[in-house]
């Protein structure tokens, strides 16, 4: 993957997971019906000199609604606030969000 410093701010990666619905008795399947903070995000907040082009991706640590998940709850933002327009994902089995930028970084 190519690095570069053509972006010299800091881009700050907001995750804002909604309520979650859905719910089924105990095991590891079940949907969490909480806000759950992601385990892991890619690349790390404020992160600078990424490639354009970049996927930024978060991985929870608890099966999630997948129709929650979407341009409205996960959001990539430069420092100054301006919203970057992308595409999201969910993988259900992966339990990570992808969102992929439509614009270069």
């Amino acid at each position: 993957m190519r690095l570069t410093n053509i972006l010299p701010m800091r881009l700050l990666l907001s995750l804002f997971v909604c309520v979650l619905t859905g719910c089924g008795g105990g095991g590891g399947n079940t949907v969490s019906t909480a806000a759950a903070p992601p385990s892991s995000v890619v690349p790390a907040d404020g992160t600078s000199g990424v490639a354009l082009n970049q996927v930024v991706t978060a991985a929870f640590p608890a099966l999630m609604d997948a129709s929650t998940i979407n341009t409205a709850t996960f959001t990539l933002a430069e420092a100054g606030g301006f919203l970057i327009p992308g595409a999201v994902i969910y993988n259900v089995t992966t339990r990570v969000a992808s969102f992929t930028p439509t614009v270069a970084l």
